[in-house]
């Protein structure tokens, strides 16, 4: 895959797990306490979304250091 693809599909990734983040924030803030919906299962899905946008933003700061580092090639001739 090429540095455009690699940087197009991290960028896409990041955007759609800081959606993702803000609206299980928000359903957390809507939350009546008498609602069923249990707050362990809330905790969970946004911790999930915490480490799918960590993971992106991992691989989009490898796949811009693996393209732009000088190749072997171009450090044995100086």
């Amino acid at each position: 895959m090429s540095s455009v693809h690699t940087s197009i599909y991290s960028m896409l990734g990041i955007f759609v797990f800081i959606c993702y983040i803000i609206v299980d924030t928000w359903r957390i803030a809507q939350v009546k306490p008498s609602a069923t919906r249990d707050p362990l299962l809330a905790a969970i899905d946004l911790y999930l979304d915490v480490v799918n946008l960590f993971v992106f933003i991992v691989e989009y700061y490898i796949g811009c250091l693996l393209y732009t580092s000088p190749s072997p090639r171009d450090l044995s001739t100086s």
